[in-house]
């Protein structure tokens, strides 16, 4: 509702993929993903920075020094978690090989996109 709020003209098929990821969330649905495939993720994309903790991805801003855990909805795609309306969708072709690059969507359309500058070990 309050991305709707902010941006009361986002296109049809956009709107519902939103609604099906909010049902997904209001579910307690989360995917687990392999510690070995979360790791084909995590790295420097120029400001941000994606970690594996556990069997959970983090994602950092390093401008703002804060940090979020990231939801699994898909092996490429991931919501922030308290945040349902940022989804974070990583450029890599298949579960398991590196990604080349992370993009952050938002409900209201925005995009920001990074290549990545850096694979952690």
């Amino acid at each position: 509702e309050l991305a709707l709020e902010l941006d009361p003209t986002p296109s049809r098929e956009t709107r519902l993929e939103w609604v099906d990821i909010a049902l997904v969330v209001d579910e307690g649905f989360e995917r687990n993903l392999p510690q070995p495939t979360l790791r084909t993720l995590s790295g420097d994309y120029g400001p941000w920075t994606i970690t594996v903790e556990g069997s959970q991805l983090r994602f950092r801003d390093r401008s703002l020094e804060t940090t979020w855990r990231l939801l699994a909805i898909e092996p490429h795609r991931f919501l922030v978690d308290g945040d349902e309306s940022v989804q974070i969708l990583f450029d890599t072709p298949e579960p398991g090989v590196q990604a080349a690059a992370m993009e952050i969507l938002r409900f209201q359309g925005g995009r920001e996109r990074r290549e990545r500058t850096r694979i952690l070990p």
